[in-house]
């Protein structure tokens, strides 16, 4: 009897230790002090974070936010060695800065929408990245010193794609054989990497017509 007194007496103690933690406010419960881990006492904050929820299994663990049809979650799976986030449920998932300033959007069909939420794919392409400025929106790949890139431009009603840097542009076929290039000179050449002409083609032209003012 002492026994069974004294365990009920041990978990009462611990009950009240724990939840002595967490204060109420209404219909609120918060805690202030410190990490929280569940499935670990051993709360992992190498980078010392002022707070930390750790959520902890051996092998495979998520934590999920849901609504009543919704479902978002980060997934880490140690059999297969790698982490998620994203949607459970058959939504898209959206990447915002600020309140429902949406920044990216995924697709439930894998298509992904930079600056829109609506995706434009008239055509029924397999799979599309869409960027998106209401006037002007540029696509830009770069190292230290070359930027190459894809450019809209409402006001101008153009759209270009270049070297933003001081760098010729030139165009491939199969992995590095270089059909095309434009100098920054304005040189063009078809063939040729060096085109020493307006254009300068290395090879046989045809067509239809050929015209030139100065002959």
């Amino acid at each position: 009897m002492r026994k069974v007194i004294l365990v009920q007496l041990v978990l009462v103690i611990s009950v009240i230790s724990v939840f002595g933690q967490w204060q109420t406010s209404g219909s609120n419960i918060y805690y202030n002090n410190g990490n929280i881990g569940i499935g670990t006492s051993n709360i992992s904050n190498e980078q010392g974070w002022g707070k930390v929820l750790d959520v902890f299994n051996l092998n495979h663990s998520k934590l999920l936010i849901r609504s009543n049809t919704v479902k978002t979650g980060v997934y880490a799976h140690e059999g297969d060695l790698f982490g998620l986030m994203g949607t459970e449920s058959e939504h898209d998932l959206r990447f915002m800065a600020g309140y429902a300033r949406y920044a990216m959007t995924i697709k439930t069909n894998g298509n992904v929408g930079i600056g829109t939420t609506e995706i434009s794919n008239e055509q029924n392409w397999g799979r599309v990245l869409d960027l998106f400025g209401s006037s002007s929106a540029k696509f830009l790949v770069r190292t230290d010193d070359v930027k190459t890139g894809i450019f809209s431009h409402t006001p101008e009603g153009v759209g270009s794609i270049g070297t933003e840097s001081n760098h010729d542009l030139r165009f491939v076929v199969g992995y590095w054989t270089h059909a095309m290039t434009i100098k920054t000179n304005g040189n063009v050449g078809i063939g040729t990497a060096s085109p020493e002409h307006k254009l300068h083609v290395i090879g046989k032209i045809s067509g239809q017509q050929l015209e030139s003012t100065h002959l």
